[in-house]
């Protein structure tokens, strides 16, 4: 199955009400724009808000190799309510539910398992299989995330979009996502960044804590640190469990 069979799948729950593995966060999915590589997602409370298409290709990519996928892990950085592409992909007949070392994950088994619009959990033997698979991976999550801030943000945007294979993704005004199963780039144009930061590529690291004096930038929902002690110059994210 390719990614644009998923979305013909996904356009199936198109007006149901889709139980989230975590209870309490239900959504309905309102309408797929295909041309804009978008998915509009109505939460209990009404409130309708889009979400890039990339992000389910992203978890698409690793769910194909027949693996349980932590997908908080895979969309670390991707703004807030990343449980939404979990329970859309979690609802999908085809794709059910475990939780490995206290985390959910969620697994392509292969084959319609249960009725479009539901969960299902793994059953207590074949999670014990998937979370042997899991650990016996030698390639898991190793993707990685760096920023770069360009003043040719047109002719850097076309090299990283060849280089990746990926299209560019708009996620605030001069500022794009690249995404590919190894990892993700960030390109922002500098002259629009408020406070400046220098040009250059910025590797991004995942802290509990964000020291004092680091810069805040928040892109689409997506909150980094701008942080420069003179010597040494990096991009910070919180953990995702504290976001």
């Amino acid at each position: 199955m390719n990614f644009p069979d998923l979305v013909l799948d996904i356009e199936q729950l198109i007006g149901m009400e889709l139980k989230s593995i975590r209870p309490g966060v239900e959504i309905e999915v309102v309408a797929i724009d295909s041309t804009k590589g978008r998915i509009e997602l109505k939460n209990k409370k009404g409130v309708i808000r889009s979400r890039p298409l990339s992000e389910l290709e992203r978890i698409w990519a690793e769910l194909a190799n027949l693996k349980p996928v932590h997908v908080e892990q895979i969309l670390s950085g991707s703004g807030s309510s990343r449980n939404q592409p979990e329970t859309i992909l979690a609802n999908l007949p085809y794709i059910e539910w475990l939780n490995i070392g206290g985390k959910k994950h969620i697994v392509y088994v292969e084959h319609i398992s249960h009725p479009v619009g539901t969960l299902k959990q793994v059953d207590a033997i074949q999670a014990i299989e998937f979370e042997k698979h899991l650990h016996e991976s030698t390639d898991i999550y190793t993707a990685t995330t760096i920023v770069t801030i360009t003043d040719q943000l047109a002719f850097d945007s076309e090299i990283i979009s060849t280089v990746l294979s990926s299209r560019a993704e708009p996620i605030a005004q001069g500022v794009y996502r690249f995404s590919s199963r190894n990892g993700t780039v960030i390109l922002a144009a500098s002259r629009l960044l408020d406070p400046p930061i220098p040009l250059g590529t910025y590797g991004v690291l995942t802290l509990n804590t964000i020291p004092n004096g680091a810069t805040p930038l928040k892109f689409d929902g997506d909150r980094y640190y701008y942080f420069s002690d003179g010597q040494f110059s990096v991009f910070l994210t919180k953990s995702p469990s504290l976001v």
